[in-house]
């Protein structure tokens, strides 16, 4: 998949103006993700435990633990800016279809990129 793509944003850029309204709704607002994070942090860390046993015994892996065990991880990623108060910008409390990609830039820094899926 090509990344050089117009739908590409950077994550926790800085944003000088904020919403004092935002910041009010944010506390509502980040207890049920939190509780979502929570939840699906469980069924992940399940997973990633099945999973480790699987490589153990088999030296393989399992394409659907792997997919949640993603999943959790690009879900993670993709709200953590909204709840450490870098953007105004609310995430759905359904984790979204998307696709977290490392690009190394010109002065060999790494960076991570969020690009949606289109369904």
């Amino acid at each position: 998949m090509d990344i050089r793509n117009s739908n590409i944003k950077q994550l926790f850029s800085y944003e000088k103006k904020a919403s004092r309204l935002e910041l009010f709704f944010r506390i509502i607002y980040s207890i049920l993700i939190g509780i979502v994070l929570y939840i699906y942090g469980i069924f992940a860390g399940i997973c990633l435990v099945l999973q480790w046993f699987v490589i153990l015994i088999a030296g393989r892996r399992i394409e659907s633990l792997n997919r949640i065990i993603k999943g959790y991880l690009e879900y993670y990623t993709h709200v953590i800016g909204y709840l450490f108060l870098t953007t105004d910008i609310r995430p759905s409390i359904k984790p979204p279809s998307i696709a977290i990609f490392e690009k190394k830039l010109y002065y060999d820094r790494d960076t991570v990129e969020i690009i949606k899926k289109d369904s």
